[in-house]
């Protein structure tokens, strides 16, 4: 059996079964560390365990969109409950799902004007997301919006006078609080502040010797920044806290996604492949080679959730003594906060209908 011919949506536990096919035996399990890779032309969430290693192309099978585009999905993040916000491009959405693919509702889309969704980030209850466009009729916003739904989504920042927004992270120093957000256009890691003003570059690139189209954004433990370049000179970059760049790790196929490993390697998607690099020797490995039908997209370490988040009583099921646990507590943050946003409200109760019935 191939992993690449398994039309069918999986969750958490469904997945363990693959791990024979895939390049570890070892199962993974509630609790345990993995890599969240979105494929774009498979519709679907792949997964490598914590080392990189893939463990399967259809983690979760995103849903179909009858006579409409296929899902793209770029980023995927977390949420405090378990549940995964995915920032998909082609339905220009941000939508969240339970672990078993199924849709719970949608964040942002079309119906409030948005033109695009690529990559996203959550801070206090709010989720920022970038919807980058090459449309030069069509602005290129960074959106907000209320991971609680408690208001529609917003403009947060225009992004149009700098360039084109990609990549986006929540960066607090002591010098700066606001986001670092890479531009397509310019090549340059631009600062916008919590209140959405735009400062001078982190990093200001002449695109020809320094990154090209960066992509994916990391901010590691040391206050140093990992960036994906794309487009030549391909690769992986390194900046200190001044945005000063202190590493350049070359790649043939361009990088996408990046994410450091426990042995030193910097993960990467390259689009249809995945890679590591050796973050000292610069030494390039392949981990999967990958098919004309891939294209990964950014990486997002999660921990699978453990237990039955939903099964409120711990009963081993969810049922109506749940719901009422629910009911009961609704509008104040107690424990039936599944989605993590402060609040138990309508979210919350979709989660627990979703998850109906044994554990």
């Amino acid at each position: 059996m191939r992993l690449d011919f398994l039309p069918i949506r999986l969750s958490a536990a469904a997945a363990v079964t693959l791990s024979a096919l895939a390049p570890r035996a070892n199962a993974q399990s509630p609790g345990e560390d993995v890599l969240l890779l979105p494929n774009s032309l498979r519709d679907s969430i792949s997964v490598c365990d914590s080392g990189g290693n893939l463990l399967s192309l259809y983690y979760m099978y995103l849903p179909a969109n009858p006579g409409g585009p296929s899902p793209q999905p770029i980023q995927v993040v977390t949420t405090s409950a378990g549940t995964l916000l995915i920032a998909d491009e082609t339905l220009k959405q941000v939508a969240e799902f339970n672990t078993d693919g199924k849709l719970l509702r949608v964040l942002a889309g079309p119906d409030h004007g948005v033109v695009s969704a690529y990559s996203l980030c959550v801070s206090g209850g709010i989720v920022y997301f970038t919807a980058p466009t090459t449309d030069p009729k069509l602005p290129n916003y960074i959106w907000s919006v209320p991971l609680n739904g408690s208001a529609p989504p917003s403009v947060f920042f225009d992004f149009s006078a700098l360039g084109v927004p990609r990549g986006i992270i929540r960066v607090q120093t002591p010098s700066f609080d606001g986001f670092y957000v890479g531009d397509s256009a310019g090549d340059d890691i631009e600062r916008i502040t919590i209140g959405g003003q735009a400062l001078s570059p982190f990093h200001n690139s002449d695109g020809i010797t320094g990154i090209d189209f960066p992509q994916q954004l990391v901010l590691l433990n040391d206050g140093t920044l990992l960036a994906a370049g794309f487009s030549d000179p391909r690769g992986i970059y390194r900046y200190d806290s001044l945005g000063n760049e202190i590493a350049y790790l070359p790649n043939g196929p361009g990088a996408r996604g990046v994410h450091p490993l426990p042995n030193g390697e910097y993960l990467y998607t390259s689009g249809v492949a995945i890679y590591a690099v050796d973050s000292e020797t610069g030494q390039n490995r392949t981990v999967y080679t990958g098919q004309s039908s891939d294209s990964f997209r950014f990486i997002t370490p999660w921990r699978i959730p453990g237990g039955c988040p939903a099964d409120l009583n711990a009963t081993g099921a969810i049922d109506g003594l749940d719901l009422a646990i629910l009911l009961a507590q609704w509008g104040t943050n107690g424990s039936a906060d599944l989605n993590g946003d402060g609040t138990v409200s309508g979210t919350d109760l979709t989660f627990i209908l979703s998850a109906w019935g044994p554990c």
